[in-house]
């Protein structure tokens, strides 16, 4: 069924490309798995591919999730580094950078879990508000953000990947996003 696809999850490894058509515009996705002997790769797609934008998912539940990357960090610690290493590259070669905030429905139900939420808090001590979804959403985005420097241009979306609609709606401003950056860039380029 439809929700079986969306519920399945197989790892990335290597550089899987996937090219489809919509809207009269031909989109070419190449996947490159995010864990840390995957990253290799990216530099080189980034600095010699011919990107238009690079899409960097971040799982908000994963605030409180042990990496087994590197001992005593989380998940989304390593992410945010991570983050910032892509941003660098991709700012020297002019490349539109989304940050998707994915997993909207796990972290609101950590959220509403009052063990959880207090973690939540332990981990982020200068977080000042409450379990609101919206506001520890922003945080967690300024958190990303803030990691690469002042000059960071991101164009940030929570998204749950299981919701189809906001999905397609994301997309559709994704696409914006794309287009306004390769447009700005065009006109610096005269």
């Amino acid at each position: 069924t439809k929700d079986d696809i969306l519920q399945a999850r197989q790892r990335t490894t290597g550089q899987q490309t996937t090219t489809f058509t919509k809207d009269k515009y031909t989109w070419e996705l190449i996947d490159v798995g995010g864990q840390k002997p995957e990253r290799a790769k990216w530099e080189a797609i980034i600095t010699e591919g011919n990107l238009h934008a690079v899409i960097y998912f971040a799982g908000l539940d994963e605030y409180n999730m042990q990496s087994s990357e590197e001992k005593g960090k989380t998940k989304m610690e390593i992410s945010i580094e991570v983050f910032s290493e892509v941003f660098k590259t991709l700012q020297q070669n002019n490349i539109c950078l989304l940050l998707f905030l994915n997993k909207l429905d796990l972290f609101e139900k950590k959220l509403k879990d009052e063990t959880h939420f207090s973690e939540f808090k332990k981990i982020f001590p200068d977080f000042k508000g409450g379990p609101e979804v919206e506001s520890s959403c922003n945080y967690i985005r300024d958190k990303f953000v803030s990691s690469g420097g002042e000059d960071m241009d991101v164009h940030t979306h929570i998204t749950c990947a299981l919701d189809t609609d906001a999905i397609t709606a994301v997309f559709e401003a994704v696409k914006d996003n794309i287009f306004m950056k390769r447009i700005a860039s065009m006109r610096s380029e005269l």
